[in-house]
């Protein structure tokens, strides 16, 4: 190789290894230092190198690209208008590079360019089968073919060095992005040092990655504890069963973890959390180190305590109102309460509702039918029902009243039904009604009597009239004293006035007594 590009085989090396030994320090593309970029112009013997990224933008299903400089050296010092003049030409050339380095192409064009007469070498950056960056080299010293050939020959070994780191720093990405869409994450290596903190877990800690990432001594349990404790992925990793005691839940099944822990220290005043922890082997079958995943079910525990609480108060309700309770799902009995199946005398392991329908063979004669059609309705149907039916599988009959509601709750179809014995409701209902009957007999006997009274004083008086009058007459005629015609005529007309006024009140009394029967 010409002395005018490299001294010698050492030279190369230590280059070469400066190159590889940046590049293994440097985890993203936006990163890239000045000295990478002076270690590849030193290499080619250039006055300048530049590292490009090409970055692609998915489009109604094809892709649109863009380059963009990411880091440059430049040995020339001279005029502005000849740095710019290089500039130019180096975006001139990187445009008809994109042309030939087109990712449909791939990997049949992925091959280094040089352009003798420019004096510019382009080196693609590969990643799988797409274009991922260009490294520009500028200003080379080309004084023969033979150069031509080994400084091709050069480029495709930086090539396929940052091939390998484009691969690296791609899975990289592609393992972060997988653990950011995972829930709550973190990962202690086998030294117990945070190595994983995903952006899930940022949200429920408040705890940011890059102050985490590296942490040691068990600093993971600060967030959640408030203090440096041991954690489950310690725990795993170094077995501790007096901390293991500390958990609510704590279940080992080979090189999984199941627990469950309250966190006092987590934001919104503390929370409880379940959590799954495994150990990772690398490929020879070392301890790589713990990943745990955490899952806050704080609100999940308030409902189904809620949930619970409700629970009892309506079975406490029901037992203590007495009512028999059932709700199906469906077809299927879900749930009943002791009083449903003593008032129905039914075996508690019937579960479906066409096994319910035995009950009409207790059922009064007279109400067979018509409950039969509404059990129909009831289980059939799609509408709130009550009605009653008279019960005979016991001693005494007995008299039952049902409320049904359907719902449909997630496409499940749900028919609570509510039954209540109103034998004693009814018989205290019947009592009420016969006295009732007596009362309103009694007031008209008190009435009668009233009226009795007064139809005697509207008719005593007329009775003394008309007696003091025909005593009067009778006395004149056995005494043989002469009447005369006017004063016999006034006595007869006030006879006859009396007796008037005595029929009218039979009169009234008839038509009262016509009223009352109407």
């Amino acid at each position: 190789m010409s002395s005018e590009i490299i001294n010698s085989n050492h030279y190369i090396y230590q280059i070469i290894s400066n190159i590889s030994s940046l590049l293994s320090s440097i985890d993203s593309f936006d990163n890239i230092p000045l000295s990478l970029c002076q270690n590849i112009g030193e290499l080619f013997n250039s006055s300048s190198s530049s590292i490009n990224k090409i970055e692609y933008k998915r489009n109604n299903g094809h892709y649109d690209y863009s380059f963009s400089e990411v880091s440059s050296w430049n040995k020339i010092t001279s005029a502005r208008g000849k740095k710019k003049l290089q500039n130019d030409m180096i975006s001139s050339f990187l445009g008809k590079s994109l042309s030939i380095f087109n990712h449909n192409n791939f990997p049949k064009t992925a091959e280094v360019q040089l352009f003798p007469l420019e004096r510019l070498l382009l080196i693609p950056i590969i990643l799988e089968s797409s274009l991922f960056g260009i490294i520009c080299v500028s200003h080379l010293n080309l004084a023969n073919d033979d150069m031509e050939q080994e400084i091709v020959s050069l480029a495709d070994i930086i090539k396929n060095i940052f091939k390998l780191w484009a691969e690296k720093i791609n899975k990289n990405h592609l393992f972060q992005s997988l653990i950011d869409f995972m829930p709550p994450t973190l990962g202690l290596n086998e030294k117990g040092e945070v190595n994983v903190w995903n952006k899930a877990m940022e949200h429920m800690t408040l705890a940011n990655r890059s102050d985490m990432l590296g942490k040691g001594e068990h600093e993971n349990g600060v967030p959640f504890y408030g203090y440096r404790r041991m954690t489950v992925p310690d725990l795993i990793l170094k077995p501790n069963t007096n901390w293991e005691r500390k958990y609510i839940e704590f279940k080992k099944e080979g090189d999984n973890v199941y627990s469950v822990a309250h966190c006092p220290c987590l934001p919104g005043g503390g929370a409880v959390i379940t959590c799954k922890t495994s150990i990772i082997y690398e490929l020879n079958g070392l301890v790589w180190g713990a990943i745990h995943t955490v899952r806050d079910i704080t609100r999940e525990l308030s409902i189904e305590n809620s949930l619970h609480v409700s629970e009892i108060m309506n079975r406490t309700i029901t037992d203590v109102v007495n009512i028999g309770v059932a709700t199906f799902k469906d077809d299927v009995l879900i749930y009943h309460n002791q009083r449903f199946d003593d008032l129905l005398g039914l075996n508690s392991l019937i579960t479906h509702k066409n096994d319910y329908y035995s009950i009409l063979d207790y059922v009064n004669p007279d109400d067979k039918e018509q409950t039969r059609s509404n059990f129909s309705r009831m289980f059939n149907g799609r509408d709130s029902m009550r009605f009653e039916f008279r019960f005979n599988k016991f001693d005494n009959e007995r008299c039952y009243r049902v409320y049904s509601h359907p719902d449909v709750i997630n496409k499940n179809y749900f028919l609570s039904i509510i039954i209540d014995d109103i034998t004693e409701q009814n018989l205290l209902a019947h009592k009420a009604k016969m006295n009732e009957i007596k009362l309103y007999h009694e007031d008209r006997l008190t009435a009668l009597g009233t009226m009795a009274a007064g139809v005697a004083h509207e008719l005593n008086q007329p009775l003394n009239t008309i007696l003091v009058a025909s005593d009067s007459l009778l006395y004149s005629l056995e005494h043989k004293i002469l009447i005369e015609q006017s004063e016999l005529r006034r006595s007869l007309e006030l006879i006859s006035g009396q007796v008037d006024r005595m029929s009218q009140v039979i009169l009234n009394i008839r038509n009262f007594s016509r009223e009352d029967k109407e």
